[in-house]
């Protein structure tokens, strides 16, 4: 079975190393992007299952790179990660774009692994007790 390639987009190192703590296992591969620029790469470059995005990047917005995703990969899920609540950037990231949860910083590390799984559509324990 070949690994689910998940992009991860987030300009804040620490959120980085949670996801890459959290997130690895046998059969996911991790792909990292700080800002609009490497996200689009990646998107254009390589073959995703999931997108997890922070709204706010150095170079730009997160719906950008949400948008590029959902163009590339319709029948593929994202989820948004922002520290920044506003109704307006809710609505915008989640309007039309099929963007299943947003998760909220600081996130519990329970709240993004239960996202990922059901992003994913994998069975419940599949990843239990890391």
């Amino acid at each position: 079975m070949n690994p689910k390639k998940i992009l991860i987009v987030e300009d804040e190192e620490i959120i980085r190393s949670l996801c890459r703590r959290l997130l690895s296992a046998g059969d996911r591969e991790l792909i990292f992007a700080e800002n609009v620029q490497e996200a689009l790469h990646a998107i254009q470059n390589s073959s995703l299952d999931l997108l997890i995005s922070d709204l706010k990047l150095p170079d730009g917005h997160g719906v950008d790179v949400i948008r590029r995703f959902k163009e590339r990969f319709p029948e593929k899920k994202a989820i948004v990660t922002t520290g920044s609540p506003s109704p307006e950037e809710r609505l915008e990231a989640i309007k039309d774009l099929w963007v299943s949860p947003c998760l909220y910083k600081p996130f519990s590390n329970e709240d993004l692994e239960r996202a990922v799984r059901d992003a994913l559509g994998e069975i419940n324990g599949n990843h239990a007790n890391r």
